[in-house]
């Protein structure tokens, strides 16, 4: 058992069974398995110049440790937690990850303000989190096709793993 930092889970296991249980023709789910994966999320202030003034722009960013992506995100609400489940081991480390905040950073800003103006980042925070995942495994149709699906434990969204 280890304990980790985790944001917080919006979708049950009944959820996430239950979202893939409503897809048309006859999904039958055989189990769901929690997995944990790996991001870096960094609290970021931009400072950007504009003809009139200063301007500060404080933004959340996450990147995935398993293949460097980037995101800004909405704030999150962070928990500790001991599980026993899969947890992904990272493929990053947390420099590499905020070198990578930083630069997505700066263009996510240069943006949404619409200049050309050079945007300088600043991480204030930062902190290893995992994102709850759901692998829901059954059949599929009158074949009895095998599928695993993986359902974000946050949003609800899915994608098909085999087929």
């Amino acid at each position: 058992m280890q304990t980790i930092q985790t944001i917080s889970r919006r979708l049950s296991r009944e959820d996430a069974t239950a979202l893939v249980e409503q897809w048309p023709g006859d999904f039958r789910v055989n189990r769901c398995d929690p997995v944990w994966f790996p991001y870096a999320w960094f609290q970021v202030d931009c400072s950007l110049r504009t003809l009139w003034r200063q301007q500060q722009i404080k933004l959340q960013c996450l990147v995935n440790l398993c293949d460097g992506v980037a995101a800004t995100c909405d704030p999150l609400r962070i928990e500790r937690l001991a599980v026993e489940d899969k947890v992904v081991e990272s493929a990053m480390a947390m420099s590499a990850a905020a070198l990578r905040a930083l630069r997505y950073s700066a263009h996510a800003v240069v943006h949404k303000k619409r200049t050309l103006q050079y945007v300088k980042p600043v991480i204030t925070e930062q902190n290893r989190v995992f994102k709850p995942l759901w692998v829901v495994a059954g059949t599929y149709g009158k074949e009895d096709i095998e599928l695993e699906v993986l359902v974000d434990g946050i949003t609800g969204g899915y994608h098909l793993l085999t087929a």
